[in-house]
């Protein structure tokens, strides 16, 4: 059986009331646990808006303004895009030294190959 089975609106007010009796704050989490887990975190917070008149939910993130997200989120952007790049140079530089340690291992094997040939002759 799924854990997101279907809730009723009057199941979300009975447990959200009895959270609030209890001296508890009705979260989605504590919601969907009253409920004995069952009812999806969006059908609960559908009916919790809803319960609330559309206000924003105890424990949800709040909404903050285009002005403030939209600078913070392309400052990650160019933060995120610069790790990128310091990580992919750095993988860079470990694939060259790898391999110029191989190239190495290979040229002295070959030198080694040729010193044994050229006793057996």
């Amino acid at each position: 059986m799924s854990d997101k089975q279907d809730i009723t609106f009057d199941e979300v007010k009975e447990a959200k009331d009895s959270l609030e009796a209890g001296g508890k704050r009705a979260t989605i989490r504590a919601v969907r646990e009253q409920l004995g887990g069952r009812g999806s975190h969006a059908t609960i917070v559908k009916m919790l808006k809803k319960l609330q008149g559309g206000a924003e939910m105890p424990g949800d993130e709040p909404a903050l303004p285009k002005e403030i997200i939209e600078p913070v989120h392309a400052a990650l952007r160019k933060a995120l895009g610069i790790a990128r790049g310091e990580i992919q140079e750095q993988a860079l530089r470990q694939v060259a030294e790898a391999r110029a340690a191989a190239d190495l291992d290979v040229e002295e094997a070959a030198l080694a190959c040729d010193e044994a040939t050229s006793r057996l002759a």
